[in-house]
């Protein structure tokens, strides 16, 4: 337990950042109020942040990306790609159609995090909205079929 220097409040650890250089080893104010200060700092005057966005290299971005969220390169999407002989895993897209990016998404399984393809926007919604469940997809597609024109 530790008190935060400037909500005054006792808190676990776990709610205070990581600090080296001090002798507990834990940044003196909470997250909380981390996040907070960070927040106001940052309406007093954004133009630097977002400038340093913009500045930033989109393909280190995605790289980046890709190796944290996925454990994957972007070399290995491109054989994905290759594979799935340029179009979407589920339909004949070739592109994402997501707002964000051209590039086809990645679809992974929520439970273990492997990926499993590569996805435009709607099929990887469609998955989703599915909640990965196959009989609810099943149920979708008998549906579907039943009230065909």
């Amino acid at each position: 337990m530790k008190i935060c220097k400037k909500c005054g409040v006792e808190k676990p650890s776990d709610e205070f950042y990581k600090e080296k250089r001090v002798k507990d080893g834990l940044q003196a104010r909470c997250i909380e109020c981390c996040k907070a200060d960070a927040r106001t700092v940052f309406q007093r005057n954004p133009e630097p942040y977002r400038k340093r966005a913009r500045n930033r290299n989109p393909e280190s971005v995605r790289r980046t990306r890709l190796k944290t969220q996925y454990g994957i390169t972007p070399e290995y999407v491109e054989e994905l790609l290759d594979k799935q002989e340029g179009h979407c895993a589920l339909c004949p897209a070739t592109v994402s159609g997501h707002n964000m990016t051209d590039n086809l998404l990645v679809d992974h399984c929520h439970t273990i995090g492997k990926v499993r393809g590569l996805l435009c926007a709607d099929c990887n919604l469609l998955l989703g909205c599915a909640n990965d469940d196959i009989s609810r997809l099943i149920d979708a597609t008998c549906y579907l079929k039943k009230h065909a024109a």
